[in-house]
Parts: C-alpha cells; structure tokens; sequence
C-alpha cells in the first residue's frame, strides 16, 4: 500500500521563554496524508520521555518547575 507517514507542520508556542512555575501552551499543525485521525505525544521538558502522550487533540499545556528556552517536542 501507498502509505505515507504523518507530517508536522508547525508547532505554535504561547511563549519562547519560560520563567520558573509558568506554562505554555503548545499547538502542533499536522495533517495525515492518508487522512486517518491523529493522536499527539508531547515531550514537554526535552528530556526524551513524553509527559503528554496519546492526545486525540494537537494542543497541550505544559508546565515547568525551572526556567526553560524551547524545550519542548512533539511528535
């Protein structure tokens, strides 16, 4: 079959620099070429494990105990 794997877009952030106690809100544009519904894993502080995973919408909110610059990943 002809297959093809999701894409992702973009990802919107409602901040670039985060200080200490705060969040942000991350939005992912992704679409499917297949047109399948797409499930969303987040990797909210960059450290290889997703915190947020198997979303069935492309936003999250994340919160950090420290300070960060873009941490974040999704997939």
């Amino acid at each position: 079959s002809n297959q093809q794997p999701p894409a992702i877009n973009a990802v919107n952030a409602s901040a670039t620099s985060i200080d200490e106690g705060q969040s942000v809100t991350l939005t992912v544009d992704a679409t499917d070429p297949n047109g399948h519904l797409l499930k969303y894993d987040f990797d909210c502080d960059g450290d290889g494990t997703f915190e947020a995973t198997g979303l069935t919408t492309n936003t999250v909110a994340c919160a950090f105990p420290e300070s960060r610059n873009n941490p974040y990943r999704p997939r």
